[in-house]
């Protein structure tokens, strides 16, 4: 939220939990206590400050799900194409045994009609 929507919003803040509010309570509505003022600019500097804290860290761990996330689609898509190649690599290899097969047949037979 920028700055000036937010000091415009929240005109209250708690002396005890520095929860700020939109409208003066005769309650803090997180801690409890009586005690409300206005903020100071440092109140705002802190809030600001520690909102911007919030976000790199949420953002940091946004960022290690993402990588998280691709790498176990890499992965997946690694093992999808090892399991192609494997596939693939049965069919040459049967091909190539009947071709042998079919080889040694002719063979087989060209010897015998030698023989005849």
């Amino acid at each position: 939220m920028d700055i000036k929507r937010f000091k415009k919003t929240y005109k209250f803040i708690c002396d005890d939990c520095g929860e700020f509010m939109h409208t003066k309570t005769e309650f803090c509505e997180k801690c409890g206590s009586k005690a409300l003022r206005k903020p100071t600019r440092e109140d705002y500097a802190k809030f600001e400050t520690k909102d911007k804290a919030e976000t790199a860290v949420r953002k940091a761990g946004e960022k290690v799900v993402k990588n998280a996330r691709i790498a176990g689609e890499k992965a997946k898509m690694a093992e999808e194409k090892a399991e192609v190649k494997a596939e693939r690599a049965e069919k040459k290899a049967e091909v190539k045994a009947e071709r042998a097969e079919r080889k040694a047949e002719v063979k087989a037979e060209r010897a015998e009609r030698k023989a005849e």
